[in-house]
């Protein structure tokens, strides 16, 4: 599923995609760089070590910053903590509400150490719980749920991630085999279970098909996103 879906994503992007996507990305580079060259002083994001927090791809900020100005997030609940909840809490500024969850605490306490208000952002540190269903394996934080019943703006699924995984039968898989086996972000219960106005996937392209089987159709739409190479989806009470 998880190669098949890249095979269609990919082919996706005609002549036609491609250019937009160039242009789209010089576009919000030229509009948007002065402000993620602030936003790098303000946290000190200069470091090119692996361990630290830093910006991976500068491109995806730039873009960011579009996605704020179409949509004025105020809350955000973010799956993958790092550079990317700094930026939120630049965007957002003051009356900002940001849940943040991962699974590495090391992670989380360099965050924080780099955060500028704590007063409304909430980090989860939690461990990755294995769900199987349809014959696929998924990944769940297990504190998840102590957000179901809240609402945020943006839902942003960048995590989590496993390097070593043993299935709700024993087997263990590591991140050799994690390459060709389907391990997909449980978000089912997020759609039951919070309101947002969009859902965001970083990347993650193999979760696209199963979520297009399972989808309700009449109160979700799920789309491509070309710009920032990824997928998301919005209620149909969202969609401008």
């Amino acid at each position: 599923m998880s190669s098949k879906f890249f095979g269609d994503f990919y082919s996706n992007i005609n002549f036609w995609n491609l250019e937009r996507i160039k242009f789209n990305n010089r576009k919000n580079k030229l509009l948007n760089k002065k402000k993620v060259l602030n936003f790098k002083k303000l946290y000190d994001l200069y470091s090119i070590k692996k361990t630290d927090i830093r910006i991976f791809d500068e491109i995806r900020f730039y873009n960011f910053i579009e996605l704020f100005r179409k949509y004025n997030f105020k809350s955000v609940l973010e799956l993958g903590s790092g550079s990317s909840t700094l930026f939120y809490e630049f965007l957002m500024g003051r009356g900002k509400k940001i849940c943040v969850f991962d699974q590495t605490q090391e992670i989380i306490e360099k965050v924080k150490t780099k955060i500028k208000d704590n007063n409304n952002i909430k980090f989860y540190h939690s461990a990755v719980d294995i769900v199987h269903k349809s014959e696929e394996l998924f990944f769940k934080f297990k504190r998840i749920n102590e957000v179901y019943g809240q609402s945020f703006d943006l839902i942003y699924i960048d995590a989590p991630v496993l390097f070593e995984i043993q299935d709700p039968e024993g087997t263990v898989f590591n991140n050799t085999e994690l390459k060709v086996i389907n391990v997909l972000n449980y978000v089912e219960d997020l759609l039951d279970n919070v309101d947002f106005k969009i859902m965001l996937f970083d990347k993650k392209y193999y979760n696209y098909r199963y979520l297009e089987n399972i989808i309700d159709k009449k109160k979700f739409e799920l789309k491509f996103d070309f710009t920032n190479y990824s997928f998301y989806i919005k209620k149909r009470s969202q969609i401008f």
